[in-house]
């Protein structure tokens, strides 16, 4: 998995001047990124071997994601394309560029946010036999307010209230971007 990172909010001053590359400093994770993956899994009994390389691109509108995944058997990408159908925190995008992606998030998203966790790039996603390749747009809002407000309503009120909770959100969460 390869991340570049967005250097700075679009509130914010402080920048890069130039694509700067992260170190490895997580050991077999690489960065902090895979360790952070490692132990969300690991904390539903799921172990997995990933390791992850992030770069800081000048720009302040969101982070994209390179995939590639090894799946334990082939898969075709209808079903990938099915399967990330069927998540509403997932959505997709005929779009190739951030800022499009970006753009229709301040169009039409809740405050101009778009609160899906990913926008993955429907003409990205290839497989090849039990390879699955991908690149997607990380908007952090998503990331950052929902998985929040779900953490604490998992806390005061257990999953199953939290599931019924959260589907006031339903209306700002896209499927196609």
């Amino acid at each position: 998995m390869t991340l570049i990172r967005r250097a700075s909010d679009v509130s914010q001053e402080k920048s890069v001047p130039a694509p700067t590359i992260t170190k490895y400093e997580y050991g077999d994770f690489g960065t902090h990124h895979a360790k952070d993956v490692y132990r969300l899994f690991k904390t539903v009994g799921i172990e997995l071997d990933i390791f992850s390389s992030a770069m800081k691109a000048n720009t302040q509108y969101m982070h994209s994601l390179s995939g590639h995944f090894v799946l334990k058997e082939p898969t075709g990408e209808d079903q990938i394309l099915q399967i990330i159908d069927e998540t509403p925190q997932l959505a997709m995008t005929e779009k190739t560029s951030v800022n499009k992606v970006f753009s229709f998030g301040r169009d039409h998203g809740y405050y101009g946010r778009i609160l899906n966790q990913i926008v993955f790039v429907k003409p990205s996603i290839k497989v090849r036999k039990n390879h699955l390749y991908f690149w997607a747009f990380v908007p952090q809002d998503g990331n950052s307010i929902l998985s929040s407000i779900r953490a604490l309503l998992n806390y005061m009120y257990g999953v199953e209230e939290t599931n019924n909770l959260m589907h006031v959100f339903d209306r700002w969460i896209f499927s196609e971007v």
